[in-house]
């Protein structure tokens, strides 16, 4: 189907397609996809991280928004088919009015061209029917994105699987790449980040939140959790994909307020939710 052109918004079913105006103003204070609970920032980048090689992760995936007439990087996503993108809820779900957003895939450097760096318009997204962004520990944080045409897969280009149900990934070390900012109140990344950061059991994340707890700052039997001090993830990097052993096993959510990389990162676990991402994959 071609999303090019239609507007439209079927909350019922938590789809909403996107067209493409010539021209469009949002205002920050609409956007509430900041993964530390705050409504305020964006998105979230990785402080202390590694500059990932070129071509390192090409499951990874910059999505943008259209804000006063140019293109930003509003939060990470992954490729898991050459048309769906899986990404957070929060990063989208509150764009009932269709601001156009597009996909950047084989991009190393957010302000340079790469070599295989190709875009994508965004034709519609889906939002996990039970996605709560205000309710304790934001359940059901996880989005389906459609591009309007597929991509063409390549050594820069290409999905990642997703984890079994099942798959425990407790103790492992597991990778998180994002353009985020490096610190509280740093700049984002201009270049792809890289941490590696230990997968802990929600038992011992619950219990490194109980430090001065908010009471938003809830464990799920749906998150999967992973702490890597001094490293961690910070705004615009949500949405970004948790990586162990080569599958997809979490999506970034949340963590605590001002990127405290001594408090553990809070993942959307993808095993849960297989039979509706399978669903809406395209």
């Amino acid at each position: 189907m071609d999303f090019g052109g239609i507007l439209c918004c079927l909350l019922m079913l938590n789809i909403v397609c996107l067209t493409k105006p010539d021209h469009i103003k949002t205002k920050t204070d609409d956007i509430y996809h900041g993964i530390y609970l705050d409504e305020n920032n964006a998105s979230q980048l990785i402080i202390h991280g590694d500059v990932a090689f070129y071509g390192q992760h090409p499951y990874m995936v910059s999505i943008q928004l259209l804000k006063e007439g140019n293109w930003e990087h509003s939060c990470g996503g992954t490729i898991i088919s050459p048309r769906t993108i899986l990404t957070a809820a929060h990063c989208v779900a509150w764009n009932h009015t269709g601001v156009p957003f597009r996909v950047v895939a084989g991009v190393h450097r957010l302000h340079e061209s790469d070599d295989f760096e190709v875009y994508r318009d965004v034709g519609q997204f889906i939002v996990y029917p039970e996605f709560q962004r205000h309710s304790p520990g934001i359940p059901g944080d996880l989005a389906i994105l459609h591009m309007t045409s597929a991509l063409t897969f390549n050594s820069h280009v290409s999905s990642l699987a997703l984890a079994a149900p099942g798959d425990d990934f407790t103790h492992h070390k597991c990778n998180l790449v994002g353009w985020g900012r490096t610190s509280a109140n740093g700049e984002r990344s201009n270049v792809l980040l890289s941490m590696d950061t230990t997968v802990l059991s929600n038992s011992d994340c619950n219990q490194h939140y109980e430090d001065g707890r908010e009471p938003s700052e809830v464990i799920l039997p749906t998150h999967v959790c992973s702490l890597q001090p001094p490293a961690g993830p910070c705004d615009n990097d949500s949405g970004a994909p948790l990586q162990c052993s080569g599958v997809l096993v979490g999506v970034l959510s949340w963590g605590r307020t001002g990127c405290n990389v001594n408090f553990p990162a809070v993942f959307t676990r993808v095993s849960q939710y297989r039979q509706w991402i399978a669903h809406y994959t395209v």
